[in-house]
Formats: structure tokens, sequence, C-alpha cells
């Protein structure tokens, strides 16, 4: 089978009009190795220039690993032409044992390395069998660290996935059975230290601030979780004394949390929106095998994207922490941004291969008036693809000096007026 014409025909399934709602590599061409991957040499198959109108990317078949491999670029991802250069390293050996066995080589995408505007589209061909599940990764040569990337379908051996970035890129395949046999994994993601110390009730600015708590508690927890704990963190920070039964004068926090937000819509209004419109088409056994491996292989937290079959511009996320298969169900430790300092359930029918309908609330005001959804859509969305390191990076730093938000939130005075005439 022509591999080019599935790979189109997936893109094309993916990319039929939804409407729903809810880093890169430091250096592409790095001198610093984890060694976690072992390489042959790097072999350049193919260089396009691709122009602001978009364009797709086709490698000849001349007999290379990647042969057929294709990339979909649409209109306006990048606001300047781009050189795009395709090399691969064939895989000697790597260091994270039988929980990772890939059936790609280690795919160079280079195009310096930018976050698009749009989403972009790869199509591979893969070694796997039949009974092996796939899962694509971005590989950090300086971290050795292995970051998901969602995939939309596949077919025959052929996977398309999803990527707002490139660099460099391997598909691992795995078997759900040693999973399954494995009973449980937790991340030990504990709300009580891990999660904020506020509930998502909304503030002058937005609505509600699931995503950016979400986004937030997951990106700390896997990249500063044995330095910050988050739930105490921002508890006067600027005045010497903590008072943990008072979150609401956790101002620097919940204005973090506001514009992780605002960040996350931002990029509704572009490319996330392109992967949720993607994404929200996959299957619950697709997307359940990617959250769950997810948490197996890097052992931490995953962002889950829930919405309403009968109201989908409506919305919520939380953060998946643990798993537990029994014997017809599968129990999903859940973090939600409405219940700050308490774990709840997803559940997953193992029989049926479809998850049950989680309940919760836009926000957490909504949840206490009984307002409430339940949310049949669930969705596995990697963290990566959500957010920049250096973008969360920036922000975080501007809650040490207190300038975060300054320039959103309104400024305000207080003043204590006395009840008492004598005074």
């Amino acid at each position: 089978m022509n591999m080019q014409k599935v790979v189109k025909y997936l893109v094309s399934f993916i990319l039929f009009p939804i409407i729903i709602i809810t880093s890169c590599s430091k250096d592409d061409g790095i001198s610093l190795d984890s060694g976690k991957i072992k390489t042959g040499p790097r072999k350049e198959v193919h260089r396009q220039l691709i122009p602001v109108s978009g364009g797709t990317i086709d490698i000849p078949n001349t007999g290379t690993p990647v042969d057929e491999m294709t990339i979909t670029i649409p209109e306006n991802s990048y606001t300047n032409d781009k050189e795009f250069i395709i090399a691969y390293y064939e895989i000697l050996d790597h260091a994270y044992g039988s929980k990772f066995k890939p059936v790609t080589p280690l795919i160079e995408v280079n195009n310096g390395g930018d976050f698009a505007d749009r989403v972009m589209y790869l199509g591979v061909q893969t070694s796997a069998s039949p009974e092996q599940k796939l899962a694509p990764f971005y590989y950090d040569r300086v971290t050795g660290k292995l970051e998901s990337i969602p995939i939309l379908a596949s077919f025959d051996g052929v996977i398309a996935i999803a990527v707002r970035h490139f660099s460099l890129i391997v598909v691992g395949s795995f078997e759900k059975e040693v999973i399954e046999l494995g009973g449980s994994y937790s991340t030990y993601f504990d709300p009580k230290i891990n999660g904020w110390s506020f509930a998502n009730e909304g503030n002058w600015v937005e609505f509600g601030t699931c995503a950016g708590m979400s986004i937030g508690a997951a990106y700390y927890y896997q990249n500063r979780k044995s330095s910050l704990r988050l739930a105490e963190h921002f508890d006067n920070p600027a005045y010497g004394f903590r008072t943990p039964d008072r979150p609401y004068d956790d101002v620097e926090g919940i204005r973090f949390a506001t514009l992780l937000q605002q960040l996350f819509d931002k990029s509704w209004q572009g490319a996330y929106g392109d992967i949720f419109e993607s994404n929200f088409a996959g299957s619950d056994e697709d997307n359940f095998w990617s959250m769950i491996y997810g948490i197996y292989f890097n052992q931490d937290p995953q962002l889950v994207c829930v919405a309403p079959k009968d109201n989908t511009l409506t919305g919520h996320m939380v953060v998946a922490t643990a798993y537990e298969f029994n014997a017809t169900e599968v129990n999903i430790s859940i973090y939600d941004p409405n219940y700050p300092q308490y774990l709840g359930n997803l559940k997953y029918d193992h029989v049926s291969k479809q998850f049950k309908p989680y309940t919760s609330a836009e926000n957490s005001i909504a949840l206490q008036n009984g307002f409430t959804y339940n949310f049949e859509i669930i969705k596995h969305i990697p963290l990566s693809t959500v957010v920049s390191t250096k973008e969360v990076d920036r922000l975080f730093a501007k809650t040490g000096n207190f300038t975060i938000g300054k320039d959103v939130f309104p400024n305000y005075n207080i003043y204590a007026e006395p009840i008492d005439n004598r005074y």
C-alpha cells in the first residue's frame, strides 16, 4: 500500500471540521548528549522551503527508514518562509529498558525550532506489529527526556501525529498486556503538596482558571517537584508569614494561574484549537492508552481535557496522576482544580473500551451551586503540546519580583474606614 496515500487519508480525516473547546529541545544541532539513546551517524535525506502559504513535504522513496514520510504545514503556521531539513539517526541502543521499543529511527526535522501558530501533521511508517500500541515522543538529547506527542490516527503501520514544533522525534511501541499485568502505578502527586492552595473560583479576569491551574500543577510537578511545594509557595512570600487557611490572599499564585489560563486561551484561538479539533475525533481507547502510558513511562501527571457531548463549547481541564486496573474497569486518580485538596476518580470501562462520564463544573462556584456537567468526551493532551518551557518560566519569573499580572489585573488601593466616630 502507498504510505503517502495512507498518511494523506489520515490527515484529511483529522482535519475534518469539528467545533469543540476546553518544548522544544534546547538546540537541534546540540553537542551535549545525555547518552540515553545511542545512535549512528546523522543521515540527511531532504531539504525543502515552505512558504507562509503552507505546503506538504513528501520524502521520496530512496530506500531509507523514513521513505514516504509526509509533513503537512498549514497556511500561516509561521510568519515567514521556513526551510525544513529532514534527517535521521539509526538507533543502536537506549537506556529505557523494556518500557520502550523504538519502531522508527530517531527523526530530525530542523526548521529553527520555533513553535508554530497552527498545528502541523506528520505521518510516518513504523515497523510495529498489529498487537503493539504506538507512542510518539519528542526526544531531548541534553536531558534524555522523552515527551509525549498526540497520536491522531493510525492504520496499517502508519501513524499520524500533531506537532507545534519540530526537533528530534521517535515512535516507540509497547505491549498493553505488560501494563495491565502491572496492575497500578502512581506518580505520588499529592494535591495538598503539589496542587494549588486555592480553588478554581474564577476572578476579575477569568470566569475560571482550570487550564491554568492544571498546566501549572503538571508543569511544576514534572520540573520542580523536588524544590517547589506549589500548595504553599505563593502563601504570602513577601511578608514572611503564612495563612494556610486563607487562600484568597495568595495573590501571586492566583495571578500566575490566571496568566497561564490566558496563555492557554490565546493558544486555543490558534494551534491548540487545531489539536483539540483533531484529537477529540480520536477513540477513547487510543486516548486511554496514551494517558496510561504517559503515567507509566514518564512517571509524570498527564493533562486531560473533558467536555459534554451536548454542549461542546463548554470544557474543563484536570490532571491524571495514577491508575489501577481492576477486573472490568480502570480507576484513574484525577486532580481537579474545583477540588484543590483532593483526588477524584475517572473510570474507564475495559470491556466497552470507553470512558465513563466524569462529573464536574466549569468552576468551583458553579459546582457549589449545583451547575454541573457529565463530561462524556475525555481526551489526553500532552503538556508539551500546550505550552513551551520558556513561556511558563517567563511568567514564573514575574512572580518572584511581584510583577505578575500588573498589566492584566486592575490597580487598586485598600482603605480602612473606622465605624467608631471617636477615631
